[in-house]
């Protein structure tokens, strides 16, 4: 049985919140089985990861690290943003994200403004002017 399945058989049922794999087929399962995913990153060059979460409809929490966090989550209206380091709040927010969940759809939705073909266009747009 490998290490994953056994998570899945063990632990189904019993976890709000668990650690995502970097590799992506193993993301996006267990992000469609969590009831919240957390960042808690001091930095990030772009999380792709929050972007897989939304792209699954689920509810995240971030901390406010530079680079992409802020722009993700709408300075804050799909999910909360805490102060890097800030782990009381951090909690706080899981609790409450937890407890009142943005509607899977808008998170679906955003994450879909974010594809390759938009880049593109926006690169090209900035390219070009």
């Amino acid at each position: 049985m490998s290490v994953i399945n056994f998570v899945f058989k063990f632990f189904a049922g019993k976890l709000n919140l668990i650690n995502v794999c970097n590799n992506n087929k193993i993301t996006i399962i267990n992000v469609r089985i969590v009831g919240c995913f957390v960042l808690s990153s001091k930095w990030d060059g772009w999380p792709n990861s929050l972007l897989e979460s939304l792209a699954c409809g689920t509810p995240a929490v971030s901390t406010d690290c530079i680079s992409g966090p802020r722009e993700i989550l709408k300075n804050g209206k799909l999910g909360f943003l805490v102060k890097v380091g800030d782990a009381e709040n951090l909690s706080e927010a899981i609790y409450n994200t937890l407890n009142d969940p943005v509607a899977s759809d808008m998170l679906i939705q955003r994450a879909k403004e974010f594809t390759p073909e938009k880049a593109a266009a926006m690169y090209l747009n900035i390219a070009l002017s």
